[in-house]
């Protein structure tokens, strides 16, 4: 048989040959369908495709022996075992090799098949060789050199396969141990080889084609499901994104410990006008990336935070390991607000700083059925909170006990007003030189009938939310006035300074009843100190500057509470005359901060520039007494220095430090 004949018999069954692609190509698009709503890794998905290839060899070879007897062939299992080493590795290569030969060996029997599968053998390691290269290529992406590519390597596996049995026949008959397909078969084999590389081209581009189409639906599908989870603006994990990660800890079958830090800003408005409305972006950014960054990292690597963003502008740390109360019991929470407020400050160099509010909430399976109804508690919570003036607060149960603890507080609330009477303790303000009272300031002090202590800022939450604020403000004016009576009574009573917000500044006559309550207990106009907190702007109206006025006139006393930490401080200390500024117990906690000492230097030359008397608040060590020491501070407050006391305590400690001589300096630092 002449070249030409044998080519032309070779092309004889290429339409058969073309059919079987076919087959095959219908078989891998169904395949794709199916495992369209799967998200599987490409690893995963090489593997899939060289089993479905092992399979349909196997099924061509059985329908072929069935159908179509002998000498019928199948050129495409050469692609077949080419492609599955090529997509799934050695363990793909493997599969298809068992598959395809252990079919040849069952239907067409054992004659020649050691040769048969050295043949076969040789195509899968060409595939597996391949597969080193190919496992770096994203089929996305899969252009036509990549094809072409992948197509030449085949071809010349096939080809070497093809002239390597060829060689056999050239050996010794005593060195092959096997039978050898007689030479003219193996040279139609090898001739069959070259002649399907045209057809083997056009499956490769079909294959790769689908291929491509469906690695960039999945590739689209991703971006897509990634972007449902992420905030468009900030590229932070939204609020989706939290609801499926604590969803996730939900089902387990021992959910882990964890609790939920909503971290939003308090002067939100005043910021956004002053810093324009991008700043709310650059906040959230910030505020996600610093606690990677030390301290921080250090101080929360035990609990694998993640930070979801909640809102416009706020965030959800979620923190594994650990509950609300314990984060309450170990002072954590309070040294993330203090370390978070510090690397804030730094986010703008001009106007207001950010005032940070934390509110640390349970995420228990025993509290919620699910992770839906544990933001939906922390959504409900926040939203009733409104402008809670505390800088933490915690969410220790579900919304529902919170919202009855707040009937029973406001029932409270209206005895309180009604009798004048809020229960109130004393923080002393001492010398911190001498440790003598030079006053104190009222601190509301209340517990529940369950003996859980009721956080000042929820009182005064509940206050504002049903218009009481006002009143419940003055009802404290009254107590701290019988108490100011009662110390005058024993000799040598100091000022108490008694918290008051926008709500009594904006009272008409606010001032002339403050005067004539004085007046009817028979007390000195210095006797009340009115604190007005930076947090609360107070409007620049025709009332707000009478009330004003009238209580300069009447020598009574305005203190600036948490100067430097809230709204623009010295627009409001500019506004009015203050006698006092007080910087805030989270600038204090961190004076050691070559930042933070500088803000409170400033702090002090501005109340020195007002001749205002300056108080820090929240000395709690000795290394933060030689720091005010060293700034010339001389006034302070904090649990260093004494615990918040009852009045009959306050006045019996009062006497004992005027009874006590000046401590020498060198004992204060001890």
């Amino acid at each position: 048989m002449s070249w030409l004949e044998l080519i032309r018999y070779e092309l004889g069954p290429i339409p058969m040959f073309m059919w079987q692609y076919a087959a095959v190509l219908g078989l891998l698009a169904l395949i794709l369908v199916l495992t369209r709503p799967m998200r599987i890794s490409a690893q995963q998905a090489g593997m899939l495709y060289a089993v479905v290839l092992a399979v349909a060899g196997y099924g061509i070879s059985a329908l072929l022996h069935i159908y179509l007897p002998p000498p019928s062939s199948a050129p495409i299992r050469y692609d077949m075992l080419f492609l599955a080493g090529m997509l799934g590795g050695w363990r793909g290569g493997l599969v298809a090799y068992v598959l395809i030969f252990g079919a040849r060996l069952q239907f067409a029997g054992t004659v020649q098949g050691v040769y048969t599968g050295i043949d076969m053998a040789i195509v899968t390691l060409g595939g597996i060789w391949a597969h080193h290269w190919y496992r770096h290529l994203e089929l996305a992406d899969v252009g036509v050199r990549h094809v072409l590519w992948m197509w030449a390597i085949r071809s010349l596996t096939l080809v070497a396969s093809g002239l390597l049995l060829l060689g056999l026949h050239q050996l010794p008959k005593e060195w092959v141990s096997f039978d050898l397909l007689p030479y003219k078969n193996s040279l139609g084999s090898l001739v069959r080889k070259v002649l399907m590389a045209g057809p083997a081209l056009v499956f490769f581009a079909s294959v790769f084609a689908i291929f491509r189409l469906d690695a960039q639906d999945r590739r689209r599908q991703r971006h897509d499901w990634h972007n449902s989870r992420k905030d468009s603006l900030t590229q932070l994990p939204n609020r989706r994104a939290l609801s499926e990660y604590l969803g996730h800890n939900f089902s387990r079958t021992t959910p882990h410990k964890m609790a939920m830090i909503s971290i939003g800003v308090n002067n939100h408005t005043q910021m956004l006008l002053s810093q324009g409305h991008g700043w709310g972006d650059k906040f959230l950014q910030r505020l996600a990336t610093s606690v990677h960054e030390e301290p921080l990292s250090s101080m929360l690597q035990a609990y694998e935070v993640r930070a979801f963003q909640f809102t416009d502008l706020s965030l959800v740390l979620v923190l594994t390991g650990v509950t609300p109360a314990e984060l309450d019991s170990s002072g954590l929470a309070n040294r993330l607000h203090q370390e978070l407020s510090l690397k804030m400050h730094g986010l703008s160099d001009t106007g207001p700083a950010p005032a940070l509010t934390m509110t640390v909430a349970t995420c228990d399976a025993l509290r919620h059925n699910d992770a839906a109804s544990a933001l939906r508690d922390l959504g409900l919570y926040l939203h009733a909170q409104g402008q809670d003036v505390r800088n933490v607060s915690f969410l220790h149960t579900s919304f529902a006990h919170v919202a009855r603890r707040e009937v029973q507080l406001l029932a409270s609330l209206g005895d309180w007003i009604d009798a004048n009477g809020p229960p109130m303790s004393y923080m002393p303000k001492c010398d911190l030189r001498t440790r003598e009272v030079l006053g104190a300031e009222a601190l509301l002090r209340f517990r529940d009938g369950h003996g859980q202590h009721v956080p000042p800022g929820q009182v005064l939450v509940l206050a504002a939310r049903h218009k009481l604020l006002a009143a419940f403000e003055w009802s404290t004016i009254e107590r701290v006035c019988r108490d100011y009576h009662l110390w005058a009574l024993t000799g040598g009573a100091r000022p108490l300074s008694v918290n008051i917000s926008s709500a009594s500044l904006v009272t008409a006559d606010f001032a002339l009843r403050l005067l004539e309550l004085l007046k009817r207990f028979g007390l000195p106009s210095h006797a009340v100190v009115l604190e007005l907190t930076e947090y609360d702007p107070v409007p620049d109206i025709d009332t707000v500057r009478e009330n004003a006025r009238l209580l300069h006139e009447g020598g009574i006393k305005l203190s600036l509470d948490d100067f430097g930490s809230g709204y623009s401080g010295l627009t409001v200390l500019a506004r009015f005359q203050f006698a006092e500024l007080k910087v805030d117990h989270t600038m204090v906690a961190l004076i050691g901060n070559p930042r933070m000492r500088s803000a409170i230097q400033l702090a002090l030359e501005s109340a020195q520039r007002y001749n205002a008397t300056f108080v820090a608040e929240g000395v709690e060590t000795w290394g933060q007494l030689d720091e005010l020491h060293a700034l010339g501070i001389t006034q302070g407050q904090g649990h260093l220095l004494s615990r918040e006391m009852s009045i009959e305590a306050l006045i019996q400690f009062s006497a004992s430090t005027r009874a006590q001589p000046e401590a020498p300096q060198h004992l204060l630092a001890a």
